[in-house]
């Protein structure tokens, strides 16, 4: 289609006056509202603005987003807007554009606007949802302003198309043209003014291929991918909008994920317009890693789509993107962005005042928000000092717009601080975001409806049997100087899209009925005082689209009967963040009952005393589109649980422990309720820090990783048997609380590289559990611990206290941190027997016992194996190797001696009634030795030595004390027939 500049030159002549009254008296086009013009304070977003793109001529900024014909609008001073004309009149399409299907046929997405010489060329995609049928265009003017006889768009047609399962694999919508300029070093330095096209939207994610200068179409063959989620055949995940600008050397792409409320902008940067972009942490973007830059916080939900202005504004550069509010309409916010040290962008509050007001002195009270929800009041002192309701404090200053906090626990924040000094940007070290803003001083009240029927005033308190809504971009406050409040229902963000935000600093609030925190739109309570007496549920993110945020932090006391955190559609959104303060809970907390729900502590107490349902029920329910989701982040503060908690209820749950205590004080914990074929709860229990005390952990559904931490229960166990348990350890300590024959059974226990560690304390405990994995095996506690089941680890073992038993069926190996004891059940074979499955971490003494004859035993600390042997007796007794000499051979077979060196029982003579009488502990058990004795009656000839006549070997002696295996203690006699003298000796014959 092509729009004749002359037709919008004759209508702006002819119809003058009106096109006064539509920009200077402020008449809008109808696509382009205001909020509800009976609220409190005055109009802060411009609505019907999505995908918006941005750029300055002379002293206007003119903004342009999706719709129909492609809305516009112009301001001087970012916050109040004037209605441009549509690109193309309303009921008009591209006559060569393929989509013609009902509304999408007039509907054209995410323009962007760039200027190339003297001419604007706005280009834009026409498609419809969900599908690869998609076509890019453009269109020029040579002057932006509606006043200008100049005025007026002429469409230049197709620009890019993809079809369905298009071999490039891209959707061919969401298009940004660069124009590259003198200085910049990526791809085509020596081309000035060339032009680039980046697009791309879900299926295989972002592109961009040169375009002809000239005509500002005809892509190059060569195409990059510098984006992309992983998906390549179908619509999801969530990758699109591209922007990108250049600076300082680099290209820095802007992309959004996700969609719906949790639409989100990250960016990337490389050297080359056609990439590597990589994130902040060195990770590829076509692997699926950027930089977080501004999600989803507050009450601002679908932060996303955005574009950027470099150099043409005063004190920072811009930042354009939209938000849904009230019944879904995405709305415009335009905000600063600032750049960090290392050079990577931040963004900061939305504008509300343009050029800025004059800086205000920093000291006062904060709020201070990390990871997008944990936020806590700091107040700056105008010493340099501050102190924040956590009770953490440190020091501040300011140098050339940077604001340095340094905390006493040695962590330092660079920050971005506003140029009006009342708000402030930056990010941590971890990538997460940190923003804070001054506390506004909001009267008890202010902006909202109680009963539907009449708007909240200022002072005005809702009573016995009220309902307060708090909606429309209302807000309510609760002091401490305040009388209590004692009503049914308290509804925050009631009605589709709305947005409504409660704020109690002290005081009391009683409800006999519900409080309900975003139920169809957007509501969020800040609690940082005070008491808060619900009688009924607390539920956050309630219906379809809904979102809700709690956040709990200071001194104050939050008290409901149930807590449900994304309740009745698979689309509502629910967190609850606890940083400090008290949350009871008399009956059961839903985290993700049909939603997505998310309970995240990190200080303070929750009670959860539980009812029927149990304590926790995290991720509860399935539903005809997808399961309730729900997590639990455990970061520090104690959770303390007084009935059963299921991660995974009939659902998906999710519980992270990185700190903190999670104290199961009664009932156990589930993970993975698969009660039957329909309800398929599945649990992921993830612990690589704090302390998690349960009676039993069953593992039905899902798995356990225990990679830090400690899990410290009676045991771990599966009653499931149409379900798959798995227990990963990989450096967490599980810790037995009482004696156990069963401490560990599931389906399946792996020992990753972080290893297994068990503490047994002071209790006797089993596991018969198969283990395997490439991870070692720790033993702690003084109790004994038995492992039954086969092993298959490869690192590893280690013992560092009490007994670690390791049985089968051929021997009990008792290993404790120095001694080790070996007990053959029954004389071996000679061979290796495995007694680890890989090396033993020291070397302890070892014995062994249940050996053959003649049989010895070794163990090698680095095989983790014993090696039994037969060998000759002599050898067995003195050691393979050992020369025999014939003090060692007397030694061996006469007097009992263990081995060489030791103290053998000395033999005994006696003349008895006529008999000389010798007693001797010789060697029985060598058939190659043998001990004899023999007499003389003359010591000066030795060849005088003869036999003894009889028994010559001895007798039996019945005393057997003392005697050690393989001997025998025997008596040697010969009578004295009228001999003057009688010697006797024991001749040792090795044969």
């Amino acid at each position: 289609m092509q729009v004749n500049p002359r037709s919008w030159i004759c209508l702006a002549f002819n119809l003058s006056l009106v096109v006064a009254i539509a920009f200077h008296g402020r008449l809008f086009a109808a696509e382009i509202n205001w909020g509800d013009p009976s609220t409190a304070r005055p109009p802060a977003v411009l609505q019907n603005m999505g995908d918006p793109t941005i750029i300055k001529e002379g002293n206007w900024f003119y903004l342009y987003a999706s719709g129909p014909g492609i809305p516009g609008a112009r301001s001087t001073n970012l916050v109040d807007w004037e209605a441009l004309p549509r690109v193309f009149p309303t009921d008009d399409r591209p006559a060569w554009s393929p989509i013609t299907d009902g509304v999408a046929a007039n509907e054209f997405w995410a323009p962007q606007i760039t200027k190339y010489g003297s001419q604007y060329r706005m280009y834009y995609s026409h498609s419809t949802l969900g599908s690869q049928r998609s076509v890019i265009g453009f269109a020029t003017a040579t002057t932006l302003d509606p006043n200008s006889v100049f005025y007026g768009w002429r469409d230049q047609g197709l620009v890019l198309e993809s079809v369905v399962n298009d071999p490039g694999g891209y959707n061919a919508i969401d298009p940004k043209m660069h124009v590259e300029v003198a200085g910049e070093n990526g791809v085509g330095v020596n081309n000035v003014n060339k032009n680039w096209l980046m697009w791309g939207s879900y299926w295989s994610g972002i592109f961009v291929t040169a375009l002809n200068r000239t005509t500002g179409k005809n892509p190059s063959d060569s195409r990059y991918q510098i984006a992309s989620r992983g998906q390549t055949d179908g619509p999801g995940p969530g990758i699109e909008g591209p922007t990108v600008v250049w600076r300082n050397g680099y290209y820095y792409l802007f992309v959004s994920y996700d969609g719906d409320v949790n639409y989100n902008v990250r960016v990337g940067r490389s050297l080359n317009l056609n990439g590597p972009f990589l994130d902040r942490l060195g990770r590829s973007m076509t692997s699926g890693y950027a930089t977080p830059l501004l999600a989803p916080y507050g009450k601002y939900r679908a932060t996303g789509h955005n574009d950027v202005l470099i150099g043409q504004s005063s004190g920072y550069d811009l930042f354009v993107h939209h938000i849904w509010i009230k019944n879904s309409i995405r709305a415009l916010q335009v905000r600063p962005m600032f750049w960090d040290a290392d050079g990577w962008p931040l963004v900061g509050e939305p504008i509300t005042q343009y050029p800025s007001a004059a800086s205000t002195a920093l000291p006062g009270a904060w709020v201070h928000q990390t990871e997008w929800r944990n936020t806590t009041t700091i107040t700056y002192a105008t010493n340099g000092t501050f102190s924040a309701s956590s009770g953490e404090s440190g020091t501040w200053q300011i140098n050339s717009g940077r604001l340095t906090l340094t905390w006493l626990n040695g962590l330092v924040q660079q920050l971005a601080l506003h140029p009006d000094g009342n708000s402030y940007v930056g990010r941590a070290t971890d990538d997460s975001d940190i923003r804070g803003w001054r506390v506004p001083a909001t009267p008890p009240g202010t902006n909202g409806s109680y009963n539907l029927a009449s708007r909240w005033q200022g002072g005005l308190i809702p009573g016995l049997g009220d309902v307060a809504i708090v909606e429309d971009d209302g807000t309510v406050s609760v002091s401490a100087s305040e009388p209590e409040w004692r009503l049914t229902d308290i509804r925050v963000g009631s009605s589709m899209g709305s947005l409504g935000a409660m704020y109690q600093t002290g005081g009391k609030v009683t409800q006999d009925g519900w409080m309900r925190i975003g139920i169809s739109g957007t509501g969020s309570l800040d609690h940082s005082g005070g008491v808060d007496q619900i009688a009924g549920f607390l539920t956050v993110g309630e219906n379809q689209g809904s979102s809700g945020f709690v956040n709990l932090r200071g001194t104050g006391t939050l008290n409901c009967t149930d807590l449900a955190v994304g309740w009745t559609h698979f689309s509502s959104r629910g967190e609850v963040s606890i940083q400090q303060g008290t949350f009871n809970v008399s009956g059961a907390s839903f985290i993700g009952l049909e939603g997505t729900g998310t309970l995240s502590v990190a200080g303070g107490t929750m009670n959860a005393t539980g009812n029927g349902w149990g304590a926790f029920r995290i991720g509860n329910w399935p539903n005809i589109n997808s399961m309730g989701t729900g997590t639990v982040n455990l970061r520090g503060g104690v959770v303390n649980a007084n009935n059963t908690t299921w991660v995974g209820g009939f659902g998906k749950g999710i519980m992270n422990l990185t700190g903190g205590t999670w104290n199961q004080i009664a009932g156990n914990l589930v993970v993975g309720e698969k009660a039957d074929s329909t309800y398929l709860g599945r649990g992921d229990l993830n612990q690589s820090g704090g302390t998690l005390n349960s009676s039993y952990v069953f593992l039905q559904q899902g798995t356990y990783n225990l990679s830090g931490g400690t899990l410290s229960v009676a045991g771990v166990g599966d009653y499931a048997s149409n379900a798959t348990g798995i227990f990963n350890f990989n450096g967490g300590v599980l810790r037995a609380t009482v004696p156990n024959a069963n401490f560990l059974v599931v389906d399946t226990a792996s020992v990753q590289a972080g290893g297994a560690i068990v503490d047994t304390q002071s209790n006797d405990t089993t596991i018969a559990q198969p283990l395997a994995g490439p991870g070692g095996f720790t033993k702690r506690g003084t109790g004994r611990l038995k492992l039954s089941g086969s092993l298959a680890y490869l690192g590893s073992t280690k013992v560092e206290a009490g007994v670690l038993e390791i049985s089968n069926a051929n021997f009990t190996a008792s290993i404790g941190a120095s001694t080790m004891m070996v007990d053959f059940l029954a004389p071996p074979p000679d061979g290796e027997y495995t007694v680890l499955p890989g090396s033993l971490n020291g070397n302890p003494t070892s014995s062994f016992t249940g050996l053959g004859n003649f049989q010895m035993a070794s163990f090698s600390p680095l095989t983790g194996k014993v090696t039994v042997a037969t060998v000759s007796g002599f050898n067995y007794w003195a050691g393979v190797g050992v020369t025999m000499t014939p003090e060692l051979l007397l030694a061996y077979g006469v007097g009992g001696a263990t081995a060489p060196g030791q103290s053998g029982e000395q033999s005994t003579l006696s003349i008895d009634s006529g008999v000389l009488r010798m007693t001797a502990i010789v060697r029985i058990n060598d058939p190659a030795v043998i001990v004899l004795a023999q007499t003389n009656t003359d010591l000066s000839s030795p060849s005088s030595w003869v036999d003894l006549a009889a028994n010559r070997f001895g007798t039996p002696s019945a005393n057997t004390s003392g005697v050690p295996a393989g001997c025998q203690r025997r008596v040697f006699e010969a009578p004295i027939q009228g001999e003057a003298m009688m010697f006797m000796k024991l001749k040792v014959i090795r044969q």
